[in-house]
């Protein structure tokens, strides 16, 4: 997780407001209000959770760079994490509750000692709700980055197409003429076409359990699962479509492909640049690291000033950030689901770099639907370890367009 994109969160975020806000007051047995529970206040500080979690994961990564500004002033992040969860637990308890006529639980050992609450549909409804508000606004602002440069992306309705205008990065070309000249100029069209994109769902499914998730949980690891799951997933189908794209003559000529050298990278950038109409400053390159790792300054066969502020950059990173005013762009993996635990599958790029302008027109268009995220929580059937299945669905689709030229340096 990149911490700088965190620290740069929109303060609104954390400041959620609905058109109908629900609160409960919590007593104890002898009646004075305890807490009330506020929706609107829950969910505002679930996103806080979610990014502090997020935060302590970049802290805690060597590879990191920057520093993560916390919001929480008084208290630490366990703490405040658990107390949020505390209370979004006895809220769902407490609407459960409702529906038979039953006080709210003022503690969360009578909702541990309450176990038909697990396969509550209230309370499960509830919570599902609650995390499906939380985690929506925060997918486009801590999506992947590669994800957000490859992408140009349009709202839709589920099931519904829609149609993408592809525009030309074509320029009119001047003959030469003289005035009172006869001869027959051809007509000259910029290249225009369009492609249909659909969103559908993309699915993932999960357990959790009553004790150790719910009684004994917190919110930013609870609420993070869903949001890193949901990126995993963007960024996943984004690198797959991004590289069967590329496998294609249509969109990735032999023109455009070399094999990488510094003569071939200094090539690619100057023509690039031409063939895009942009500035060199206003192209990038993407990249694994192993493959970033190969582009560096030289004078003749030997590394220009690598023992000075070039060496610092490189053992921070394993690469350059920027090379010849173009910004290199790390392309991480994705874990196929399931396979984290054993035998691990991975989603990448291969070891080749892409460069491409950054401004313009984005290579893919994505289309999403308003609210991308839909997150059901349900009762496992047939167990006796009180298991909770999740159903996490997000709603997109991406396809190729390249009106925007690539090239593609095999390192």
């Amino acid at each position: 997780m990149n911490v700088e994109i965190l620290n740069k969160l929109p303060r609104d975020i954390f400041a959620y407001k609905s058109n109908n806000n629900q609160q409960i007051k919590v007593c104890n047995a002898n009646g004075d209000t305890v807490k009330t529970l506020d929706r609107d206040k829950l969910i505002s500080m679930g996103r806080m959770a979610t990014c502090e979690y997020f935060g302590k994961l970049g802290a805690n990564d060597k590879n990191s760079v920057g520093k993560y500004n916390s919001r929480l002033k008084d208290v630490d992040y366990e703490t405040f994490s658990r107390n949020v969860w505390e209370s979004t637990v006895l809220f769902c308890a407490a609407q459960a509750n409702k529906q038979i006529g039953k006080a709210p639980y003022s503690t969360m050992k009578e909702v541990a000692d309450d176990t038909s609450l697990y396969k509550n549909r209230t309370f499960l409804a509830t919570l599902a709700a609650i995390s499906t508000e939380v985690v929506t606004p925060l997918l486009p602002e801590i999506a992947d980055a590669v994800t957000n440069r490859l992408i140009s992306w349009t709202n839709g309705r589920l099931g519904e197409s829609k149609v993408i205008e592809i525009k030309s990065n074509d320029f009119f070309v001047y003959d030469d003429d003289s005035w009172g000249s006869v001869s027959s100029k051809p007509t000259q069209r910029l290249y225009k076409a369009s492609v249909a994109v659909t969103p559908k769902l993309y699915t993932a499914r999960a357990k959790i359990f009553w004790y150790q998730d719910i009684v004994d949980g917190d919110a930013g690891s609870y609420y993070s699962a869903f949001a890193r799951g949901a990126i995993n997933k963007m960024f996943a189908i984004t690198v797959s479509k991004f590289k069967r794209a590329l496998a294609n003559a249509k969109y990735m000529s032999t023109e455009y492909q070399l094999e990488y050298s510094q003569e071939n990278w200094t090539k690619a950038l100057m023509q690039s640049a031409a063939v895009n109409g942009v500035s060199r400053n206003q192209l990038m390159a993407l990249g694994t690291l192993e493959a970033l790792s190969h582009v560096l300054p030289t004078a003749g066969d030997t590394l220009a000033g690598f023992g000075g502020d070039i060496g610092t950059e490189w053992a921070k990173s394993g690469y350059l950030a920027n090379v010849a005013g173009v910004d290199l762009v790390e392309v991480g993996l994705a874990v196929v689901p399931g396979t984290q635990n054993y035998q691990p599958k991975f989603i990448g790029l291969d070891d080749s770099i892409y460069v491409l302008a950054k401004v313009g027109a984005a290579p893919m268009a994505g289309v999403k639907t308003a609210n991308p995220i839909s997150i059901e929580l349900e009762p496992a059937k047939d167990t006796a370890d009180m298991t909770i299945d999740i159903t996490e669905s997000i709603a997109f689709d991406i396809a190729p367009v390249f009106s925007s030229k690539i090239y593609k340096l095999t390192a």
